[in-house]
């Protein structure tokens, strides 16, 4: 993949082939948790809320692997896994088989929740018995879409080396950051685009990610630089 691709791309998965082991299974988990908090009304059982949750917890070491793994066998037990299904996207985005693991089973675990939640989204369930119509197809591209920012804003852009001067990470800067983070709310974004570029930070690809759109999620490569998150 090239950067032009890399900034244009519809989907999802051939984005995150293509970092390869450039990344993190921190960053891995945390990409699958914003997929299914995107199905979060489908997570009807308080089983599957708790596993998704604690996903997001153990990624950022706020909980022990050990707790997490009793809430996966929990969650599994109590309803199992099934492609295209809701419980089946928590059940990759928890991802037991690569708790232990290296980055590659983190990456396919990852894959796979996204492409659930996508179905799902989609209107797409397996006990459906039939093949998606024109309009589910579309749904799900546009779920891939939606992805597909999540990538760029917890991957950053993979082809421009990430420079962080200590000197932007005020007291003002890290205040904020870690509130949005704690809130899962970052409307506060240009706001933080504002202190980093009062601490001197002259990065455009840095300030503009701040000030745009978004979405911007658990994990958004700028917040994680101002926390020293990787």
């Amino acid at each position: 993949m090239i950067e032009e691709e890399w900034l244009t791309c519809g989907d999802p998965i051939p984005m995150l082939n293509s970092l390869e082991r450039a990344t993190s299974k921190r960053k891995l988990r945390l990409f699958a948790c914003a997929c299914c908090y995107r199905i979060l009304p489908h997570l009807r059982l308080a089983e599957s809320r708790t596993a998704l949750k604690m996903n997001e917890q153990y990624a950022d070491g706020e909980v022990p692997l050990t707790d997490l793994l009793s809430v996966a066998r929990l969650h599994r037990n109590v309803v199992g896994s099934n492609r295209f299904t809701a419980v089946g996207a928590v059940e990759c985005a928890v991802g037991l088989d690569y708790t232990y693991g290296q980055l590659l089973p983190a990456l396919v675990c990852a894959i796979g929740a996204a492409s659930n939640a996508a179905w799902v989204a989609a209107g797409v369930l397996e006990d459906k018995g039939q093949r998606p119509t024109a309009k589910e197809r579309a749904q799900k591209s546009r779920e891939d879409a939606v992805q597909t920012e999540f990538v760029r804003d917890i991957f950053g852009n993979s082809f421009e080396p990430i420079i962080f001067s200590p000197s932007w990470r005020t007291s003002t800067a890290v205040a904020l950051a870690s509130q949005m983070y704690k809130a899962r709310d970052f409307s506060a974004m240009p706001i933080l685009a504002d202190a980093l570029q009062d601490a001197g930070c002259d990065r455009a690809d840095m300030l503009d990610h701040c000030r745009g759109p978004g979405p911007h999620v658990r994990g958004c490569w700028v917040a994680d630089l101002v926390l020293r998150k990787k």
